[in-house]
């Protein structure tokens, strides 16, 4: 039994058991290959309509040869974060070169969206903020965004006021 939750193993067991009976349940699936408009998917071929891969650049083969370059130049890892090991020149220059391109003061560079989500939240929200965020993105990982910082997080479905208005009368 866990101390500070008061869950055991056969809660979680239960509660797994629940989301797969529900249909709502997640599993890593095997991709291989490249990323690109179609990937093998545990051995199938596929069409792949949930990729962040956009402008199909992941598997370019200007990019994977600038990759190559950078790799055997710079290595293949930042060896952790930038707040303990510092920011690498590599990653300093494309964020001052994609500022100027946006004429902006700055950019940050995130891993990922979840980080840049998650970065941004952090960064902005105060103390008693009141975050709402669309069911989508709570589905994309964010629905487990907790901050100290943060008075509430809630669910607001497209088009739906009634929650909205509830969260407007108790700020």
């Amino acid at each position: 039994m866990n101390e500070i939750t008061g869950t055991g193993m056969s809660d979680i067991e239960a509660q797994l058991e629940e989301l797969k009976q529900l249909g709502r349940s997640r599993r890593l699936r095997l991709v291989s290959g490249p990323q690109g408009p179609t990937v093998l998917l545990e051995g199938k071929p596929v069409l792949l309509l949930c990729s962040n891969n956009y402008l199909g650049l992941a598997d370019h083969p200007r990019v994977r040869e600038a990759a190559a370059e950078a790799a055997m130049r710079w290595g293949v890892g930042a060896g952790a974060s930038r707040l303990v090991s510092g920011t690498m020149t590599i990653h300093r220059r494309l964020e001052e070169r994609l500022a100027a391109f946006e004429r902006s003061q700055a950019c940050l560079l995130f891993g990922s969206g979840y980080l840049a989500n998650i970065g941004v939240i952090g960064a902005l929200a105060g103390r008693g903020d009141v975050i709402l965020m669309f069911v989508k993105t709570i589905q994309a990982g964010l629905g487990g965004f907790v901050s100290p910082r943060v008075g509430r997080v809630g669910n607001l479905r497209q088009h739906n006021i009634r929650v909205l208005l509830f969260f407007q009368s108790r700020v």
